[in-house]
C-alpha cells in the first residue's frame, strides 16, 4: 500500500518549513529515479530538517530531491513502516533486514 496522499514536496528548506508538519509519522524521501529512504518521525518537520543539514553518505550519493509523508500513531509506526520500506525498497535504509525480507 504506498504512501496514503501521494503528494510529494520539493525538498528544500523553504518547502520543508511550509509542509511538512510537527507530528508524528511516516516520510520518503525520493530522487529522479524514485523512493531512496522512508523514516519514521515524532516530529516530521524536525527529521526532514536533520536530513537537509546533515545528510548522511547514502543521501549525499542518491541526491534526493522531493519528500512526501503520511501520518501515523506511535504505536503503528514500526509496522507501516516495515509495510512501506519492504514495498519500495529504499537503497538507503536504517532497517536493511526489513528491505530484504523475503515474503
Amino acid at each position: 500500500m504506498p504512501f496514503q496522499t501521494g503528494l510529494r514536496y520539493p525538498l528544500n528548506l523553504g518547502a520543508v518549513l511550509a509542509s511538512a508538519p510537527r507530528r508524528c509519522g511516516i516520510y520518503a524521501l525520493y530522487n529522479a529515479d524514485g523512493c531512496v529512504y522512508i523514516g519514521a518521525a515524532n516530529n516530521i518537520l524536525s527529521r526532514l530538517l536533520d536530513h537537509i543539514h546533515e545528510p548522511n553518505v547514502c543521501l549525499k550519493k542518491t541526491n534526493p530531491t522531493a519528500f512526501t509523508f503520511e501520518f501515523c500513531p506511535p504505536e503503528l509506526i514500526e509496522s507501516r513502516q516495515a509495510i512501506l520500506l519492504f514495498e519500495y525498497r529504499p537503497p538507503c535504509t536504517d532497517r536493511p533486514e526489513l528491505v530484504t525480507r523475503e515474503t
